[in-house]
C-alpha cells in the first residue's frame, strides 16, 4: 500500500503545471480571486487515493467571457466611443464643412462652403466609411445657406441674397431644388423646424408660423423641435433667461402639456419630455415635465434638453435617462435637431460628439 508521500507525488505528478498543496491538506476552504480559476476534480482525486493508482485526472473550467460594459463617467473616448468621430474640416479644394445635422447613427449633413463666385451644396458624410456624396447644389452662386433643417428624408434651408428671404427643399436621395416661400428678411427667424411637409419658423418677435401648406400663425410659442413649440421665450437677452415655460403645444394636433414648475426655479426649458433649469443660487436642475426624475447638475444647463435626453453643462453631457456623464475636450458648437452634433477641433480637424449614435436605455 502506498505511503502518503507517494500518493502526494502521484497528484503533483497528475497536475503538472498546476501543483496545490493545500489539496491533500484538506483545506478546501481557503478562496483565492483569480482572473482565471482552475478547478480541481475531488472525485478524481479520491479515485486514485482509493486506487493507489498513480495518475489522477484535474479539470479546469472553462474560461467565462464577461462583456465589458463601458463606464457611466469619464472621457467621452470611452463613455461613448462609438458616438465620436473625426473628419477633416475642409474638403480637397479647401473649402470649409459647416455641419447641419445627424441623419444617423454614422452619417451627417453638411453643406460646402463656396467662394466668392462659387456655389454651396449639401452632402452627406458617412463619417464611419469615410465618404461622401452630393445631396443638391444651390440654385445661384450668389445664395449662402442661412439656416438648414432636415427631418431624415428631405432638407430645407433658407438664403437671403437680397430683399427677401427664400426657403428651399430638396430630397436628400438626389433630385431637383424647389423654392417653397418668399418673405421680406425683417423679422428675422430665430428658430425654424419641420414635421412632414411642414415647415415652422420662429422670429425675432417671438411668432411662430408656417412657410409651407396653410398659412398658420401662434403668438408667444417657440419652436422647440418637430411640431413642438413652448411658451419660454428663446433666449436671446439676459432679460428673458429668468422666464420659465410653462406649457407645451403641439402646433400639428393641438395638444397641450402643462408643466410642473418647481419652486424657485428659473429659466426653465422643456422638450416633451424632459425639462433643464437653475433655481436657488443658480444650481442647475433637470426634471421631467410632471416634475418626476429630478436631478441636480452640477453647472448651469446651456439649452433645451438635446435631444430631449442629454444636457450639457461646461464640457459635461448627462444623460438623463440612464445618468451616464461623459467629459468632452472642447466646445466649438453644436448644431442639428435640438443641439444633437456637439464638435471642436481646429481649421484642419473636427471632433463630432454624435448623439444620435449613443444606444437607446434599455
Amino acid at each position: 500500500m502506498r505511503t502518503e508521500h507517494e500518493l502526494a507525488a502521484a497528484l503533483r505528478a497528475a497536475a503538472g503545471a498546476a501543483p496545490d498543496p493545500d489539496l491533500l491538506a484538506g483545506v478546501a476552504a481557503r478562496r483565492r480571486t483569480r482572473t482565471r480559476r482552475r478547478l480541481l476534480s475531488v472525485t478524481a482525486a479520491l479515485a486514485v487515493i482509493a486506487a493507489g493508482t498513480a495518475t489522477a485526472q484535474l479539470q479546469r473550467a472553462p474560461d467565462t467571457v464577461v462583456a465589458q460594459r463601458p463606464p457611466t463617467q469619464g472621457p467621452v473616448a470611452k463613455v461613448w466611443p462609438q458616438a465620436l468621430f473625426t473628419m477633416p474640416a475642409k474638403n480637397g479644394q479647401g473649402r470649409h464643412h459647416r455641419l447641419i445635422d445627424a441623419l444617423s447613427a454614422t452619417e451627417i449633413l453638411v453643406v460646402v462652403d463656396a467662394e466668392r463666385g462659387e456655389t454651396q451644396r449639401f452632402e452627406i458624410h458617412d463619417l464611419a466609411k469615410k465618404t461622401q456624396r452630393v445631396v443638391t447644389t444651390l440654385p445661384d452662386p450668389r445664395e449662402r445657406v442661412g439656416d438648414a433643417v432636415t427631418d431624415g428624408k428631405q432638407v430645407v434651408w433658407y438664403t437671403e441674397p437680397g430683399k427677401y428671404r427664400y426657403y428651399y427643399r430638396a430630397p436628400l436621395t438626389g433630385g431637383p431644388t424647389t423654392r417653397i416661400h418668399k418673405q421680406p428678411l425683417h423679422p428675422e427667424p430665430n428658430a425654424m423646424t419641420m414635421n412632414g411637409e411642414t415647415v415652422y419658423v420662429t422670429d425675432a418677435k417671438g411668432v411662430t408660423s408656417t412657410v409651407t401648406g396653410p398659412a398658420r400663425e401662434w403668438r408667444r410659442l417657440y419652436l422647440i423641435t418637430g411640431p413642438w413649440a413652448g411658451d419660454g421665450p428663446i433666449v436671446v437677452t439676459s432679460k428673458y433667461t429668468g422666464i420659465n415655460q410653462t406649457r407645451l403645444v403641439n402646433l400639428k394636433t393641438g395638444q397641450e402639456k402643462r408643466i410642473a414648475v418647481p419652486a424657485r426655479a428659473k429659466g426653465l426649458r422643456c422638450g416633451p419630455v424632459w425639462c433643464v433649469g437653475t433655481r436657488g443660487g443658480g444650481e442647475g436642475f433637470a426634471q421631467r415635465i410632471d416634475g418626476s426624475r429630478f436631478t441636480p447638475l452640477m453647472g448651469y444647463p446651456a439649452q433645451y434638453p438635446i435631444r430631449d435626453r442629454f444636457v450639457q453643462t461646461s464640457l459635461l453631457i448627462k444623460d438623463l435617462e440612464t445618468g451616464t456623464e461623459a467629459r468632452i475636450e472642447d466646445i466649438q458648437g453644436w448644431t442639428g435637431t435640438s443641439g444633437s452634433l456637439v464638435y471642436w477641433g481646429d481649421d484642419t480637424t473636427y471632433r463630432v460628439l454624435n448623439l444620435a449614435a449613443v444606444p437607446a436605455p434599455q
